[in-house]
């Protein structure tokens, strides 16, 4: 008997084996997936907001709008293949080289109750030559229509939102240049995230008043009014510790500071110490927004990780994108926050008023208030062009003593107003 046979016996019965397996899948599979409604959407918004909700789960393949299918394919996290290395087959573990979820969706035409989703979903295993097994998966089905209702869901929440908001400033009758109106339906909002830094906890509701935001940072083209305007060398403008500090160290611009030219002239400002912005924003007729101001104009009504949702995407600058700068303001519109502020997230860390306490969320304290009276540090928020994911999100919270000025250092301003009626 040749020495090769119980090699090409073995190898012969795998591949039978690997026939098997997508034969019983297939049989499986057939007609099987995951059906839901999408309420209050017409044909078309129904599309348009689905294809949106998937392109944030991987990337879409097909969309085959005579048959109402979007089909999607999506990489396995690294946390979840490792968790799926068990060896079914002696030769699996040496052999599953690539692992994905392959989902198709369904809309049917809408209907008074709203717009029919189905969803199927199945894992793909495959080595470099071949595919070799596809297996199910009820519980991704679950989970993508579940994003999809809940993306849905935070859409019409959104357009309302907006509709108040429109409402409301053609109450108010008023409007400030290069600022958004912010106010909060009721006059509140939560605040802060459970299960992220301790800081950053309790989750908690807050009462706020309006206010208007910058809807940028501040630039360099600004800041330079404001020193050809000689704040620096005006008192009135700073204060008391400010001009303490100013006269001590005899600074006359911001740690980083270069003439204007077009490439730079809307780039934000930035290496300013608390002071400088602070000292900014009194000369401008307004002042440092609070924690409570920063945050709702970051995320409005919403329980949102970052100004545009809960999955991230490269609409602001960061560590990822390696660009190691600010950019010009406004450069991602992607990026915007609800309320329509933009770069609330990444480019420049900006300061706040508030004095920094790691206690801050359990005081008993839930208004739009300046934080502790006291303190040694100030709260900068918003993460920079350097900064990971986690210090980009809505609720992380930074603090630096008010005179550093750290070259990622910049800010904006707000107008408040009095308590809606």
């Amino acid at each position: 008997m040749s020495p090769l046979l119980p090699y090409i016996s073995m190898t012969s019965f795998f591949v039978l084996e690997i026939r098997w397996y997508l034969l019983l899948s297939f049989l499986l599979l057939g007609g099987c997936s995951t059906r839901g409604v999408i309420p209050g959407m017409d044909s078309q918004e129904g599309w348009d907001l689905t294809i949106s909700a998937l392109r944030l789960e991987g990337d879409v393949k097909r969309i085959d709008r005579r048959v109402g299918e979007v089909e999607v394919l999506r990489r396995m996290p690294i946390e979840d293949r490792e968790f799926l290395e068990v060896i079914v087959h002696p030769f699996e573990s040496l052999m599953s080289q690539t692992v994905s979820d392959q989902v198709v969706v369904h809309l049917g035409d809408a209907t008074p109750e709203g717009m029919p989703v189905q969803v199927s979903a199945v894992r793909i295993y495959r080595t470099p030559f071949k595919e070799f097994r596809r297996i199910r998966m009820p519980e991704v089905e679950r989970e993508v229509l579940e994003m999809i209702l809940r993306h849905a869901r935070i859409h019409r929440e959104a357009r309302g939102f907006d509709q108040f908001l429109k409402r409301r400033r053609e109450e108010i009758g008023r409007k400030v240049e290069g600022m958004v109106y912010v106010e909060m339906p009721r006059g509140r909002f939560r605040m802060g995230r459970d299960g992220a830094y301790k800081n950053e906890q309790p989750q908690h509701t807050v009462s706020i008043t309006p206010f208007f935001i910058d809807q940028y940072e501040v630039t360099n083209e600004q800041y330079d009014r404001f020193m050809k305007a000689g704040g620096y060398g005006a008192s009135k403008y700073w204060s008391a510790s400010g001009w303490a500090w100013l006269k001590l160290t005899g600074i006359k611009a911001p740690a980083v500071w270069e003439p204007l030219t077009d490439s730079n002239r809307n780039v934000p400002v930035r290496g300013v110490s608390w002071y400088e912005a602070d000292a900014y924003a009194r000369w401008a007729g307004k002042k440092l927004p609070t924690e409570v101001q920063w945050e709702c104009a970051a995320r409005g009504p919403f329980d949102l990780r970052w100004p545009w949702g809960n999955s991230f995407q490269d609409y602001c600058n960061h560590y990822g994108l390696e660009y190691r700068k600010p950019w010009s303001v406004g450069t991602n519109p992607r990026g915007r926050s609800p309320v329509g502020a933009e770069d609330m997230s990444g480019n420049v860390s900006e300061w706040v008023s508030d004095w920094y306490s790691s206690r801050t969320y359990t005081k008993a304290n839930r208004s739009d208030s300046k934080g502790p009276k006291t303190g040694r540090k100030r709260v900068l928020r918003g993460g920079a062009y350097d900064s990971h994911l986690f210090e980009l999100s809505t609720s992380y919270r930074d603090w630096s003593p008010p005179n550093h000025r750290h070259p990622t250092f910049g800010f904006r301003c707000v107008i408040s107003l009095p308590p809606a009626d």
